[in-house]
């Protein structure tokens, strides 16, 4: 992990360095938190090369913290 940013109340961009397809590179997860228990919380993944994926949690709960 190399950034963790605060974008809006509840939502976070994580970001990291990913080896994809046996090269170096970059990643990033944008995850929502919209509220317990787990309701249209949503994790986007961006690689890179390109690749993005953009899925709405059907179990779980996302729990977001700010830095201290």
């Amino acid at each position: 992990m190399t950034a963790y940013v605060i974008t809006v109340s509840t939502t976070r961009q994580i970001e990291g360095t990913a080896e994809i397809n046996a090269l170096a590179g970059t990643c990033s997860a944008d995850v929502d938190d919209e509220g317990e228990p787990g309701r249209r919380e949503t994790i986007a993944l961006t690689l890179s090369n390109g690749e993005v994926a953009l899925r709405a949690l059907t179990g779980g709960n996302i729990q977001l913290h700010t830095c201290k």
